[in-house]
């Protein structure tokens, strides 16, 4: 994650070498900017809480007049926030996303803002709303799936699925939960995609929360070594905090959190 950060980072710098931007300079200037920002989400630590370059990106493609540019811009800034625990500066930016690209007509970046929001919501506590809108933006890229418009449903869904899975284990709901963590392991499969690590601490909590101690450990085994293959901190830092916390429910050591947490050097 770090090295793609640098290289859209450097790509970015030599954009803005060149005298006179283009038009299509600048937005691809913009492009690379939401590049810039998935790329940093699984590791917003690195970014020390700064968003003016997506705040630049969004400026720029409203002067441009593309409004398409404009909403993804304004959704990946919304998920720089969320990143940053910043939720209600994230969900009032993924609120103008979702306008934006309904305004326009962009169904696929609608249904994927409307998933950003409510993983936002859900992180804010809004398990209502957020709920609501996980649903209605999954059913939408099935539809779209089963309609033979796309390759299937996109791997990002399998987050959402497990933020829905965590408000409902929750609220108590365990019996309706494990569809939701299924889902998003089967969408996962075999891949090292570094979501797959948040979406097995998501799992691990909501076993903890109901003594499964067992699979807890190894659900949060998979999360670590999966955190550990991209490098980032705070996949790390979450991940091994998580493996931690499980030791120390299964046995009553208090030496397993502190170990995990030594590791981390903090």
């Amino acid at each position: 994650m770090d090295l793609a950060r640098n290289h859209y980072r450097r790509a970015m710098h030599a954009l803005e070498q060149v005298p006179c931007m283009t038009v299509e300079q600048r937005l691809q200037w913009c492009d690379l900017a939401c590049r810039y920002a998935m790329a940093s989400i699984f590791d917003p630590l690195a970014l020390a809480n700064d968003t003016s370059l997506l705040e630049r990106a969004v400026a720029l493609a409203v002067r441009e007049g593309d409004l398409a540019r404009a909403a993804e811009c304004t959704h990946w800034l919304a998920y720089l926030l969320y990143s940053f625990g910043r939720f209600d500066e994230a969900a009032g930016h993924a609120r103008l996303a979702l306008r934006q690209s309904l305004d326009i007509g962009h169904a696929s970046l609608a249904s994927q803002v409307e998933a950003s929001l409510g993983e936002i919501l859900v992180g804010a506590g809004a398990y209502d709303e957020g709920i609501q809108r996980i649903d209605s933006a999954l059913d939408a890229k099935r539809l779209r799936a089963a309609g033979g418009r796309g390759r299937g449903v996109p791997i990002g869904s399998c987050y959402a699925l497990a933020c829905k899975g965590s408000a409902l284990a929750d609220r108590g709901a365990f019996g309706d939960a494990p569809a939701c963590f299924d889902e998003a392991l089967l969408l996962l499969g075999d891949s090292l995609h570094p979501i797959g690590s948040s979406v097995r601490d998501w799992i691990t909590v909501a076993c903890i929360w109901q003594g499964r101690w067992d699979e807890a450990r190894h659900i949060a085994a998979d999360s670590v070594r999966l955190a550990e293959n991209t490098g980032a901190l705070y996949l790390v830092a979450i991940s091994r905090a998580t493996q931690g916390f499980v030791d120390w429910c299964a046995s009553g050591d208090a030496e397993a959190v502190k170990a995990k947490i030594a590791l981390l050097g903090l």
